[in-house]
């Protein structure tokens, strides 16, 4: 019996400390979750310590004695192994499901404040093979498809404009079309229930993106809606952003200045871009808020 009641005391005291870190888990769980491999982990010590752990309890209380002395190495080797294999398995279901890679800054300590837009881009549809753009000459031209909230009166494929046209917002000179060897394929304004903050500029022949004027870059950053994005303030409290670059040329880095017709990288399909595409707007308003560039209120670049 002395046998028995020290093998109670010495279990109690080994599960004295899983005991606190139950509690802490139960706790922390209720708050935040727990990840699968750890509830899977728990679960299944729980289930071998009743298997093993009663039959052993029961043949202490019925012999006492050496069975005692058996029951207490048996558990205490039990508690070891189980703790070293729920450490193991947790350690290669961590391996096996990695979580999202936070959002990068080009050249910065990734900002994990970075807040997500209130209104992510709508996806732009994909072109149909009967419907190619045509990309002909110089000019803002038209995509040879349907276009959402076109800008301008003209037919599919034709030229509504200057390639280097330029329109005046609050003193500031923007490039109306910030893109080589590209085609407009959606204006701004409400498309599919949502407003499309911007202008997309279709390219299949490798086109670039330009800075529409002289300003400083405040923002190239890498996200999972709008890709490799760059925002440029141009003073005055006007600003352009770029979106779903392929990727960022030289220099372009939250500091560098840049002047209009700067290349800032190739157009591309980042982030949840379904097609290669420039996404472009126009914005204004303070820049100093949490939000950043996402507090800004977009215009109409045709419109101004």
């Amino acid at each position: 019996m002395k046998f028995l009641l020290r093998l109670l005391r010495r279990l109690l005291v080994m599960l004295i400390v899983p005991a606190i870190f139950l509690a802490a888990g139960w706790y922390g769980g209720s708050k935040y979750g727990a990840p699968p491999a750890v509830v899977g982990a728990v679960d299944n010590v729980f289930a071998k310590g009743r298997a093993i752990l009663t039959p052993i309890l029961g043949e202490a209380a019925r012999k006492g004695g050496e069975a005692a002395k058996t029951a207490a190495q048996q558990g205490s080797d039990y508690v070891v192994g189980t703790v070293e294999q729920m450490i193991k398995d947790y350690k290669e279901r961590s391996e096996e499901e990695p979580g999202e890679a936070p959002e990068t800054q080009e050249g910065e300590t990734p900002d994990t404040d970075e807040p997500a837009p209130a209104e992510p881009p709508a996806t732009e549809p994909e072109p149909q093979p009967s419907a190619a753009p045509v990309q002909t000459g110089d000019g803002i031209v038209l995509c040879k498809m349907r276009i959402s909230n076109q800008p301008r009166q003209g037919a599919p494929g034709s030229s509504i404009g200057a390639a280097d046209e330029t329109t005046t917002y609050k003193g500031v000179t923007l490039l109306l079309m910030p893109a080589t060897k590209a085609c407009l394929s959606s204006g701004y304004g409400y498309r599919n229930g949502k407003l499309h903050k911007g202008v997309d500029y279709f390219s299949d022949r490798g086109g670039d993106v330009l800075a529409a004027g002289d300003g400083t870059i405040v923002e190239a950053v890498s996200r999972s809606d709008y890709g490799n994005m760059v925002v440029i303030d141009h003073g005055n409290g006007v600003y352009t952003r770029y979106a779903h670059l392929a990727r960022f040329a030289s220099g372009v880095k939250k500091g560098a200045a840049v002047t209009m017709g700067q290349t800032l990288g190739p157009i591309g399909k980042s982030g949840a871009a379904p097609v290669v595409h420039l996404h472009y707007e126009v914005l204004t308003g303070g820049y100093g808020t949490r939000a950043k560039s996402f507090g800004l209120e977009a215009v109409d670049p045709f419109g101004l």
